[in-house]
């Protein structure tokens, strides 16, 4: 087959664009086309004229003739399912800035090829930011560069997976298209035999996500750090969150910080569901905030069949309250963000943070599903 393939491109090049190995019983047991057949079959085609996707029908061969592949009309980037493991990893070998050429790209389906991935979209932002900013201030026309930087692409739905803990991929794509993105969804397959001495996920510092319409983070067994002023960065246009660790438990209760809650009513908000640290650090207020709330769900993970932890109800309460009006603790000021010097989880609420006041007095005439436990559910008041 590659030999036809190569004659045949020979005697009428350009012509013939596509050759497929068909998976069957010609391969012993493995019962698919090796991948170095595969490679040397598409290497005989030239290259594809100006894909609107890259997925596992045609990554191979887009990755074999990146360099001379027309790239602008990409819309969509599809490398998830089982067929196109290892696509990510070859397609940043062979051009780690191979992205920067998909100008036209609106959705992505990956899996992360690693820290730095994304480091060329946030330069692209800063050059644009800058440009942009030099122009509203009228700077004089010899301050601004005569080459006009790259607008950002307009990225609306990204959906990320990784198997590292210590990159930068969620923030960086966060930065460089946050303007634009409607829909993320970000997870970690990272197993348990990988967690001991890794620090704590964060995420959400200087987020900004006006569009937004769905966010979902997940992370392996690992506390989910949410930054204090993550919600007040989230669009009217939320229907979705789900923010979920896997590893919060034990704690301490005055390790318990809380988040801002949102700077406005979330009309469009139907879905939230919050295990671990992101349910512990939620502000009740949020709910008086979401009117059309169908789904509430505030769990704490379950580690295999072992019991879950309950701090003592005394403890609780000294760094929560469950009974107090809102008003009587939530300060008019902006909360300051912990430093350095006393990262998130580790330092106790204060009179400058917003304080958890569980009122349950929160009117949600939509709601269909209600999944409470642990402290929520043992403190819950009808």
């Amino acid at each position: 087959m590659i030999e036809f393939t190569q004659k045949h491109c020979e005697i009428f090049p350009n012509l013939l664009r596509v050759a497929e190995c068909p998976d069957d019983f010609l391969w012993s047991r493995k019962m698919t086309c090796p991948s170095n057949i595969m490679d040397e079959l598409k290497l005989c085609l030239p290259p594809l004229g100006a894909p609107g996707m890259i997925d596992s029908r045609n990554w191979r061969q887009v990755t074999l003739k990146l360099k001379r592949t027309d790239l602008g009309r990409v819309e969509i980037i599809d490398l998830l399912n089982t067929e196109t493991i290892g696509a990510s990893a070859l397609l940043w070998k062979n051009d780690p800035t191979f992205m920067a050429r998909c100008r036209a790209l609106h959705k992505l389906n990956l899996i992360s090829p690693g820290a730095g991935s994304f480091q060329w979209a946030v330069k692209e932002r800063k050059a644009w930011s800058l440009h942009q900013a030099a122009l509203t201030s009228r700077a004089p026309f010899s301050t601004l560069t005569s080459d006009s930087p790259k607008e950002p692409i307009s990225l609306r739905n990204v959906f990320l997976m990784t198997q590292h803990c210590f990159n930068d991929e969620l923030d960086d794509v966060v930065f460089a298209f946050g303007d634009t993105l409607q829909f993320v969804d970000f997870s970690s397959d990272l197993q348990d035999e990988f967690m001991d001495e890794i620090a704590p996920f964060s995420i959400g510092r200087e987020w900004r996500l006006p569009k937004i319409m769905k966010l979902k983070v997940s992370t392996p067994p690992l506390r989910l750090l949410v930054d204090p002023d993550l919600y007040l960065h989230l669009g009217n246009k939320l229907q979705s969150l789900e923010l979920s660790d896997k590893a919060t438990l034990p704690y301490e209760p005055q390790e318990i910080y809380t988040c801002q809650p949102f700077l406005e009513s979330m009309a469009e908000l139907t879905y939230i569901v919050l295990r671990g640290w992101p349910a512990l650090t939620f502000h009740p207020e949020n709910l008086h905030r979401a009117p059309n709330l169908k789904a509430l769900e505030l769990r704490m993970p379950r580690v295999y069949e072992m019991p879950q932890f309950y701090p003592s109800t005394e403890d609780l309460h000294a760094s929560v309250s469950f009974t107090q009006h809102p008003q009587s603790f939530f300060p008019s000021s902006t909360t300051a963000v912990p430093t350095t010097e006393m990262p998130y989880g580790t330092h106790s609420p204060t009179l400058d943070q917003p304080q958890q006041l569980w009122t349950w007095d929160w009117y949600l005439p939509h709601l269909e599903s209600l999944h409470l436990d642990n402290v929520f559910a043992l403190l819950f008041q009808f």
